[in-house]
């Protein structure tokens, strides 16, 4: 799957309600870095409409069954209270989480923003993937990048997930093993009277 795993994004969208008071959590907590206005940007208040597209795997050569779109498209609607950008795309990018299980340890979240744009990073270092002939586990490390823009009304997330091995291998290919997927964010409207 995509850096933050499938199930875990459709478990923390299914928890919408508890999305504006962890978003305010993190905006306390996390450094930021804010180029342009010193607002803070916030998501207008609303019914809001979450999608996440399938990821889309390349780089290292992998049987043709790997190389199609993996998952699903998935979405979810809920009502959101203004909330902090910045805050909001932590919770949607997974914020120290990786696609590799137990023993991984990620770094901070980097996000710089600014006249509508975002762009995130973070570096996790602890998990294993399995390279060359005969296919071999070995220790990884793994990154994510995501670009985007926002908006009040909308927000659009690009990922790009890539995997590494930590010490060069020689079966390995010279391309890392990389996935990409998009979360886009839309009001749709005002929120069902009593829904908030």
């Amino acid at each position: 799957m995509a850096w933050l795993g499938w199930r875990m994004m459709m478990a923390m969208l299914a928890g919408a309600a508890s999305i504006p008071a962890m978003a305010q959590e993190r905006a306390e907590d996390a450094p930021i870095i804010v180029e342009g206005r010193r607002d803070t940007p916030l998501l207008a208040r609303g019914q809001w409409r979450v999608a996440i597209s399938r990821s889309y795997h390349f780089g290292r050569p992998l049987d043709w069954d790997e190389m199609r779109p993996q998952g699903t498209e998935k979405e979810w609607r809920f009502c959101l209270p203004d909330s902090d950008v910045a805050a909001f795309a932590r919770l949607l990018v997974g914020e120290g989480q990786s696609e590799a299980a137990g023993g991984t340890r990620c770094g901070p979240l980097t996000i710089s923003m600014g006249d509508g744009r975002l762009r995130a990073t973070q570096s996790c270092t602890g998990g294993h993937m399995v390279t060359g002939k005969p296919k071999t586990s070995k220790p990884a490390r793994q990154s994510v990048t995501v670009t985007g823009d926002y908006g009040a009304d909308r927000i659009l997330l690009h990922f790009e997930g890539r995997q590494e091995p930590m010490i060069p291998d020689p079966g390995y290919q010279v391309q890392p093993d990389m996935r990409r997927w998009t979360i886009l964010g839309e009001r749709m409207g005002e929120c069902p009277v009593g829904s908030e």
